[in-house]
């Protein structure tokens, strides 16, 4: 028997609200997500700093500011709020009545980086709740198979959620990649539990901060690839997209490239987009790790790239300094 291969879209060019539209019409994604119109839905984008030239950026809570702000003003390094606002029209185009955009910034205030970008006025106008995944009330959930963690606090409206929709950027950070998993895996933590930025080091949680000295001591540099895994394995996510208006290069300078992402595999999502910087999924240690935990595929072979072909829009990315194992 043939295998079925997962869709993963890639669109390039054009009006960004047609963009986001043709990346979801090219998986077929209303039909194929057969939720019902009132489903709950929650989209995590990736707004984790207050950019520079913002006015919030002096106040108390915006305590990391966007790290490109010096070479191309912060552009690249969290979602483009053009791309957010087509994503929520796209779920409203497509019926949908009940839905929640997320974010638990690590950075900075949450409510600080919403204000910047005028979330709260993109909310209202197209029907959309806002909230701040910091202080939510979260589940302690245990992890099945783990590679590090016992459990993890998961915010209410992620536990709740019939579909979670993580809207990451395209880029590189540290010594890896961060997309769709890194997005979710990483960015749903709440302050709450964990401290603002999940390590404790700016406002102490109500629980242990999640990376751990054993972590490191067990899994080196691959320590925050084995936690976000074990994160994604309880708060799944079910439709992938990543904002490629721009690409981060691993010197962290962004490019200009107005593409954009999509598909239900968030693993075989993230290996295309990782086959568009010129590196190989296999070098990716947390797309291995998700693999091996059967969050999806990291194959090509296993993939079904529609829209643009691969080699026609791919960009030559510098590597992050120690990319791969």
């Amino acid at each position: 028997m043939e295998y079925l291969k997962t869709p993963v879209s890639i669109v390039k060019g054009g009006q960004v609200e047609d963009r986001v539209t043709k990346a979801l019409e090219l998986i077929d994604a209303k039909n194929t997500l057969n939720l019902q119109a009132d489903a709950n839905i929650l989209i995590k984008p990736n707004l984790a700093r207050v950019p520079v030239e913002s006015k919030y950026a002096k106040y108390k809570g915006a305590y990391e500011l966007t790290t490109l702000s010096n070479k191309s003003n912060g552009e690249g390094d969290i979602t483009h709020p053009e791309v957010i606002r087509a994503t929520l029209k796209a779920f409203r185009d497509m019926g949908f009545t009940n839905i929640t955009l997320g974010e638990a910034a690590g950075g900075c205030w949450t409510d600080l980086v919403y204000k910047t970008y005028d979330i709260y006025g993109m909310a209202k106008e197209l029907g959309v709740r806002v909230t701040d995944l910091n202080w939510e009330d979260a589940a302690k959930i245990p992890v099945p198979n783990r590679y590090v963690l016992d459990y993890v606090w998961v915010p209410r409206s992620v536990y709740e959620a019939d579909l979670q929709v993580s809207l990451a950027a395209w880029k590189c950070w540290g010594n890896h990649v961060t997309l769709s998993l890194k997005n979710v895996g990483i960015g749903i933590l709440p302050g709450k539990y964990y401290g603002w930025n999940r390590a404790g080091r700016y406002v102490e949680g109500l629980d242990k901060p999640i990376h751990r000295a054993e972590t490191r001591a067990r899994f080196g540099k691959r320590a925050t690839d084995a936690e976000v895994v074990d994160v994604c394995s309880v708060a799944p996510i079910g439709l992938a997209m990543i904002d490629g208006t721009t690409v981060v290069h691993g010197d962290q300078h962004a490019e200009r490239a107005d593409m954009i992402f999509a598909g239900f595999d968030p693993v075989a999502t993230d290996a295309v987009a990782v086959l568009c910087m010129s590196f190989d999924p296999k070098d990716v240690a947390v797309l291995e790790m998700a693999a091996e935990k059967g969050l999806g595929t990291n194959d090509p072979s296993k993939i079904d790239v529609r829209g643009e072909p691969i080699d026609k829009v791919k960009i030559k990315v510098v590597k992050p300094r120690g990319f791969g194992y």
